[in-house]
């Protein structure tokens, strides 16, 4: 839902790119990222307090048609999960001109 929500208001800012970064030994949030478009752009040598290194991930294309689809999509995706488990989630809503910045998770 995080990423999501800084997504479309990324999109709705007009920008193009998002970068991120993230310790290089978290496999599980670099696996995440990827899903969702980031690609690995470089490395921080010892970005950490403790010596790991920094994977720097960028995703382009924020304005691209195929995005807001993809958005679009996610949304639908992540509503009719919890749906599933008996829960009803609002998200911040992609589809109206307005920008919503809270979002709610009820159960049934």
């Amino acid at each position: 839902m995080l990423l999501y929500g800084l997504f479309v208001a990324a999109h709705q800012r007009g920008l193009t790119r998002a970068t991120l970064e993230v310790s290089s030994h978290n496999h599980a949030a670099i696996a995440l990222y990827e899903k969702v478009g980031f690609q690995q752009a470089g490395c921080r040598k010892g970005y950490y307090d403790n010596g790991d290194d920094a994977a720097i991930l960028w995703k382009s294309g924020l304005q691209h048609p195929r995005f807001r689809h993809d958005l679009t999509d996610w949304e639908f995706r992540v509503c009719e999960q919890t749906a599933r488990s008996g829960w009803t989630l609002t998200l911040p809503n992609f589809t109206t001109s307005s920008f919503r910045a809270s979002s709610s998770v009820t159960s049934n």
